[in-house]
């Protein structure tokens, strides 16, 4: 994986994350809130 992927991967990443944790009270869980994410 070339060195731009990759950090484009862990931005990606980090994004994802910090929306689930931000949305977490509006759920009864954490995979609640994944699972309510990935149908966005």
């Amino acid at each position: 994986m070339n060195k731009t992927k990759k950090k484009s991967t862990v931005k990606v990443r980090e994004g994802a994350t910090r929306v689930v944790l931000n949305c977490g009270g509006q759920h009864e869980n954490r995979w609640a809130a994944i699972t309510s994410m990935s149908s966005i």
